[in-house]
């Protein structure tokens, strides 16, 4: 019960529902206020952060602005469960409402959680923090019912099984309390208008955006088919090449062709562009993230002085991380990738809190051959020594590389482009083995299968086997390695429409390991 009204030796005490955000999941707080007798005063109490403290003139200036009554008595407003530090202005409207309605006995809350900050005339907005806090609490199964603004309402508005009420003033959110017919207040849903298909009762929803063609890349038909390999079943990805063959052009049409995604996938990564600040947006196209050479450890990977903070890699946690010119990052940046890209996970441990992010990632990196760029090249001489080369290699150490799935040397020399392949046509291709894979009972694309499902799913036909028994002791492959290759042929065959692998699916996916 939330309506809860208590009298205890007199004083008047109820408790509203709201939430605050400790780092990325919600906590659900009960927003409780009493007023006693005494000199005049209004705090609020519970590790309130200055925003929330500041919440005190905000609310007055509301309250005597809409004419509702301040009580000349002493209030008293604590932020449930005390231990937790709280942020973000969403408390403001539960806190108003405790006080213009402390009169009115016999409102009821019910299970009602109230977000919104309050404007100093008393209309209701939305801030940040709100859209992941709902979205948390939804998939906790805390919440059924929320009030908040119009803006706000228009981002959770694709969160299932959720009822919103939706206020733009403090005076509208009193009336609403107030009413016994609460119908009028009801957010109606817009349609979610992407393409989309069903698999096993789940819908996944894509767009048809490409605006960067693959029609426009000259040749490299090895290294386009590998970047096909990479998005069909979510591999990392390394293409090395002298400048101007084409690495980058590649990778960055890559970004509009990737795998579809489900409603719980969309709202997460709604959920990460609000905590980072950015417009929150709804197209069902993964994250892409192309990453500087000179960012930090911490920009990358998360951290900061005393709380583990979000970084880039989490961010884009469903979606493709590109890092160019691969050797130029720092040494602790690249070893610090061996967690996240084995895992999936990242675990941040700072004196404060101890968070641990998802990092399901597509990592695709772009280098050079050698300092200068030239070795490779046909036309032009390479102007580094052995050492130089050789250093410039060992930047990347073998670890790293062990996790790489698809490792593919491009050459400066082009044809006459023949083999003209579209996005389009491509992306009809990712989209199918994607089917192919969610058909198949997979939860995760086939480059993210743990060591149980690759015995499940990656079943050699049995002229294979021989071929790859010989295959690991020759390429003196590691299990990781072993598991990789598996994975990749799982995805050939998939692109070739095979139940299992076949010896053609096996080759393919081997001659793709750096050796």
């Amino acid at each position: 019960m939330y309506n809860k009204i208590y009298y205890l030796k007199g004083i008047l005490m109820r408790i509203v529902k709201s939430a605050t955000l400790d780092e990325i999941e919600a906590i659900s707080v009960n927003v409780e206020s009493t007023f006693t007798k005494g000199l005049p005063s209004f705090s609020v109490i519970g590790m309130v952060s200055t925003s929330i403290s500041e919440a005190r003139d905000r609310v007055k200036s509301a309250l005597l602005i809409n004419e509702c009554k301040f009580p000349p008595l002493k209030i008293t407003v604590n932020l449930s469960p005390s231990e937790i530090k709280k942020k973000g202005t969403q408390f403001d409207l539960a806190i108003a409402l405790q006080i213009a309605l402390f009169e009115e006995k016999y409102i009821q809350f019910k299970e009602t959680y109230v977000f919104g900050e309050l404007g100093l005339d008393g209309i209701v907005k939305d801030n940040d923090f709100i859209f992941p806090i709902v979205l948390s609490l939804a998939k906790q199964g805390l919440v059924n019912e929320v009030l908040v603004c119009k803006n706000t309402a228009i981002k959770i508005e694709k969160i299932p099984n959720l009822k919103i009420y939706v206020v733009q003033s403090l005076q509208e959110a009193i009336e609403f309390f107030k009413s016994s017919d609460k119908s009028k207040y009801i957010h109606k849903k817009e349609n979610y208008d992407y393409k989309k298909f069903i698999i096993n009762n789940k819908e996944y929803f894509y767009t048809e955006d490409y605006s960067d063609d693959y029609k426009e890349v000259v040749g490299q038909d090895i290294a386009k088919h590998a970047s096909l390999i990479s998005l069909c079943g979510s591999h990392n990805l390394i293409l090395t090449g002298s400048p101007g063959c084409g690495k980058s052009m590649i990778i960055n049409r890559m970004k509009h062709i990737q795998a579809p995604m489900s409603l719980e996938e969309i709202l997460e990564k709604a959920k990460l562009q609000s905590l980072q600040g950015s417009n929150v947006d709804f197209v069902p196209k993964r994250v892409f993230k192309a990453v500087h050479c000179s960012s930090t450890k911490s920009s990358v990977f998360g951290g900061g002085s005393g709380t583990a903070k979000i970084g880039e890699i989490a961010l884009c946690n469903g979606g493709m991380m590109f890092f160019d010119e691969l050797p130029h990052f720092p040494k602790s940046v690249l070893e610090s990738l061996r967690e996240p890209l084995q895992d999936n996970k990242i675990l941040i441990s700072r004196v404060n809190s101890k968070v641990l992010y998802n990092t399901n990632i597509t990592f695709v990196a772009a280098q050079n051959p050698c300092p200068c760029g030239n070795l490779l090249s046909s036309v032009k001489e390479c102007r580094c020594s052995e050492i130089e080369i050789q250093r410039y290699k060992n930047k990347i150490s073998e670890p790293i590389l062990d996790r790489i799935d698809l490792y593919v040397i491009m050459n400066d020399t082009f044809n006459d482009n023949k083999n003209i392949v579209s996005s389009k046509e491509l992306h009809e291709t990712v989209i199918k083995t994607f089917k192919i894979q969610k058909q198949r009972g997979q939860s995760q694309l086939n480059g993210k299968l743990d060591d149980s499902e690759v015995k499940k799913y990656c079943v050699l036909e049995d002229d294979c086997i021989e071929i790859f028994e010989k295959a690991k002791r020759n390429y003196q492959l590691s299990f990781r390695s072993v598991n990789k290759v598996l994975k990749v042929a799982r995805t050939i065959a998939d692109i070739n429409e095979n139940e299992k692998i076949s010896k053609k699916d096996l080759l393919q996916s081997l001659s793709y390991r750096r050796r």
